[in-house]
């Protein structure tokens, strides 16, 4: 299977996966003990993309996987029913999204 065919966020999942930056299981687990794990890791990764985006906002990639783990803590926060704080996260996600579709519309993934 090529990487066009690929949907991104599973690709930046991977990644993180592969990196150890989030155990990928804890995230598709529905026991909520182990989601409980994946938060820390979240909120881990969410701090270091904040500071890199800080650190040169002009890199696409790193918005891009900012948005992926707004959402990806977003998911985890509705799931364990704070759906206004996960509406927060999946607007500020969105917003990064469309300013990386901006910054690169001829780009496909």
């Amino acid at each position: 299977m090529s990487s066009a065919m690929i949907p991104p966020l599973l690709i930046a999942l991977a990644c993180g996966y592969l990196l150890g930056s989030v155990p990928f299981g804890l995230l598709l687990t529905r026991d909520p003990a182990r989601q409980a794990e994946a938060m820390p890791w979240l909120e881990q990764s969410l701090q270091a993309l904040r500071k890199t985006v800080a650190l040169d906002a002009t890199v696409v990639d790193n918005r891009a996987n900012l948005a992926a783990t707004l959402v990806n803590i977003g998911s985890q926060l509705k799931d364990g029913r704070q759906p206004q704080r996960a509406l927060e996260l999946f607007q500020e996600a969105e917003a990064l999204a469309r300013e990386c579709t901006e910054a690169v519309p001829t780009r496909t993934d």
